[in-house]
């Protein structure tokens, strides 16, 4: 085993160590080191470790195959994979670009190590990338490579991709009077029936605009939600949630001004399908054909920028940043605001885990630390002010102390 410095192709120096191991002559990276002691005593760690696994029969070598792979075959297999919508198609080809453009498109995959993703990562702060941007590019790296795993293009991946920690940013929510004013405005501007359902059924935008007739129960008052944000690549799940009296009111009357009250299964609530427009405004924006399901990305981003000229026809400050999803929150905020348990409102936003509600909605929780403490101690107080009345009168004649109170609070005496 052999450790020498290797000049790459942008000038940057890098340690690399030379073993023969199973018959074969391998080349490895050497991450994070500035010497050559430094090199030599993790490639000494790191060629003991493969002796042993080698040993263990746990360590196969690279086929030449897998030694040939290079990087942007293997983005390529990810983003190929099966139940990968059209959006998601075009923000891999976003992220994968800012890879391609640092390592090349022909870098071989069985050389990536971890030095080289810590490269890409100080390479992207140092051009003001956004963590949340670095984090999209590594993810998308990483599904690459489990896909190139399960269709046995590798054996098994080169390097463990892991996401660089992302500052969270609390965006500002609606408040009781805002969400008021936002309906008034938002019915003036003929959006009132989306904005009741964003915020009633506390929908997000691309379950409003994939809303059928045939998943709306009248009678029961209930919505069957269609959402791929859990589950596996092209997978759906379904929850059946309650609807409120406006929610109901705006669906029925809907029904009734469209389709007099029998709207057939297969009809969009709010989204409008193709042939019920004129194709050359379906594709305007970007030339996308539109939603893969038959919804038009015209009156999705349409309805954004008409919310947004509605928040501020209400008086929001922050009417240039609203989203639709910022209904969503709204609407859980709301509740939890006002009493609701926690373990409810997770179910109506369908999460996962009421701990996920907790993280995201902590700050709409009330805030009464001094509530808790006096309620934590109700049980004790009774028993507390018997004792003090009881001691009030000693048997030689004197005052006892009086017990202070919380709010009072004790003051430290010193003698």
């Amino acid at each position: 085993m052999k450790v020498r410095k290797r000049r790459r192709p942008g000038g940057a120096e890098t340690w690399v160590m030379d073993f023969r191991i199973g018959g074969q002559r391998h080349l490895r990276t050497i991450p994070n080191v500035r010497s050559r002691k430094e090199a030599v005593e993790v490639a000494e760690t790191v060629f003991a470790q493969l002796k042993h696994r080698e040993m263990l029969g746990e360590w196969t070598p690279p086929t030449r195959a897998e030694k040939c792979l290079t990087l942007a075959a293997t983005l390529n297999i990810g983003r190929e994979r099966p139940g990968i919508a059209e959006t998601t198609k075009r923000l891999h080809d976003t992220s994968a670009r800012h890879l391609l453009d640092y390592f090349g498109a022909e870098k071989r995959v069985a050389s990536l190590t971890r030095g080289d993703l810590d490269g890409f990562i100080q390479a992207r702060l140092n051009a003001k990338a956004a963590p949340r941007t670095i984090n999209l590019s590594l993810g998308c790296l990483r599904t690459a490579l489990q896909r190139t795993v399960q269709t046995r293009r590798l054996s098994r991946s080169p390097v463990t991709v892991k996401l660089i920690p992302e500052p969270r940013i609390e965006r500002p929510t609606l408040t009781d009077n805002e969400i008021v004013r936002l309906c008034k405005t938002a019915t003036a501007r003929g959006i009132g029936d989306e904005v009741t359902l964003l915020l009633c059924a506390a929908l997000r935008k691309g379950e409003l605009f994939r809303m059928r007739w045939g998943e709306v129960d009248l009678t029961d008052a209930t919505l069957r939600v269609r959402s791929t944000k859990r589950g596996g690549a092209g997978s759906v799940r379904e929850d059946v949630i309650p609807l409120s009296e406006p929610a109901l009111v705006v669906l029925h009357n809907r029904a009734m001004v469209a389709f007099d009250g029998n709207p057939p299964p297969e009809a969009l609530v709010f989204g409008i399908l193709p042939s019920e427009r004129d194709s050359r405004r379906a594709t305007r924006r970007k030339g996308a054909p539109g939603h893969s399901e038959g919804i038009q990305t015209l009156v999705r981003y349409r309805f954004r920028n008409i919310l947004k000229l509605a928040a501020k026809d209400a008086s929001i400050s922050w009417a240039d940043r609203l989203r639709p999803h910022d209904l969503r929150h709204a609407g859980a905020s709301f509740l939890l605001r006002h009493g609701a348990a926690i373990q409810d409102v997770s179910r109506l936003l369908r999460h996962s885990k009421a701990t996920t509600t907790l993280d995201v909605y902590a700050h709409a929780l009330p805030s009464g630390l001094r509530d808790a403490a006096e309620m934590l101690g109700k049980p004790l107080t009774a028993r507390v002010v018997t004792i003090a009345s009881c001691e009030s009168v000693r048997p030689d004649g004197d005052q006892a102390p009086k017990v202070p109170s919380p709010s009072t609070g004790v003051k430290s005496v010193t003698g």
